[in-house]
C-alpha cells in the first residue's frame, strides 16, 4: 500500500473506512453466501475502492474542498441504505 501517502487527505481516509467496510462484509457477511460469491464481491469492490479514490484524488485539485469531502461520504450514504435492506 506504498500509494496511500501520495493521495490526498480525504482519499486516504476514504480507503481506510472503505476498506474497514470492505473486510467487515467479506468476513461477517449479513447472510451465508458461498466462498466464490463472497470473492467475487470483494473483487468489485476493490474495482470501485480504486475507481472511486482516483476521482476522488483528483478532484483534491480543485480550489472546492467541501466537494471532495461530499465526495468521501456519498459511498458510505449509499451503503447505508442497501446494508440495511
Amino acid at each position: 500500500m506504498s500509494f496511500v501517502p501520495n493521495l490526498c487527505t480525504p482519499a486516504q481516509v476514504f480507503v481506510l473506512l472503505e476498506t474497514i467496510h470492505v473486510l467487515f462484509r467479506t468476513f461477517f457477511p449479513k447472510r451465508e453466501r458461498p466462498l466464490l460469491s463472497r470473492l467475487k464481491i470483494f473483487i468489485l469492490y476493490a474495482l470501485l475502492i480504486v475507481g472511486w479514490t482516483t476521482v476522488i484524488n483528483y478532484s483534491c485539485d480543485s480550489s472546492d474542498n467541501h466537494l471532495v469531502w461530499v465526495l468521501v461520504l456519498i459511498p458510505s450514504i449509499f451503503g447505508m441504505f442497501i446494508w440495511n435492506k
